[in-house]
């Protein structure tokens, strides 16, 4: 019993740590990131919905079935990475460095998420016109809330890009500013050490 107890409060305190990490991570983050995080929890949500039901009007049956359905050749699994990574490598800035030294390529949080919705968006667009043309075989086949859940998380994540865009020009812009004042003096020294030298 005093096991079970001790136990629990490890976990309610390790919970605890991890919820206060990301309010910390969410406090500190951008407009741009912060509706990139909000589109993709949309969309993971919308995997777990119904996308298409499938139903028999003689027995008066019917069957919902989501994103992880045969049917759609299981492209919810898919989804689920590509959300998952998303917002791994928008919450997490030093597993994001460590990634980019690894791999040796640089992806910023505007191409990403500008990649991960457009993959979502036509592959969406894909299955909605496979439900549409199994309804010349069957009209007991319809579609449902998931699908167009997702949809509209992946419409939100362009908007994302748009932000991300912006700020990422901002941070470039101000780091150049940055750089260029640090750099000033130190180019005046030189250039007045040169001018000290007396011409042999």
């Amino acid at each position: 019993m005093v096991k079970k107890i001790v136990l629990t409060r490890k976990v309610q305190k390790q919970i605890s740590r991890i919820w206060d990490k990301i309010v910390f991570i969410f406090s500190h983050m951008s407009l741009g990131s912060k509706l990139a995080l909000f589109a993709l929890t949309i969309c993971l949500i919308s995997l777990f919905f119904p996308w298409f039901q499938i139903g028999d009007s003689q027995l008066s049956l019917s069957q919902s079935n989501n994103s992880f359905s045969p049917v759609i050749w299981n492209i919810g699994y898919f989804y689920l990475l590509l959300v998952l990574f998303n917002s791994f490598h928008i919450l997490s800035i030093k597993k994001r460095k460590q990634l980019r030294n690894i791999s040796g390529m640089y992806v910023s949080n505007m191409q990403l998420s500008f990649i991960t919705s457009l993959i979502i968006f036509f592959s969406c667009i894909h299955i909605y016109l496979l439900i549409w043309g199994l309804n010349f075989f069957s009209s007991d086949i319809t579609h449902w809330n998931g699908l167009i859940l997702c949809v509209t998380g992946t419409l939100l994540l362009w908007i994302s890009v748009y932000f991300l865009k912006d700020e990422e020009k901002k941070n470039l812009s101000w780091s150049y500013i940055h750089h260029s004042k640090d750099t000033l003096p130190e180019q005046k020294k030189h250039d007045s050490d040169n001018n000290m030298k007396l011409p042999v």
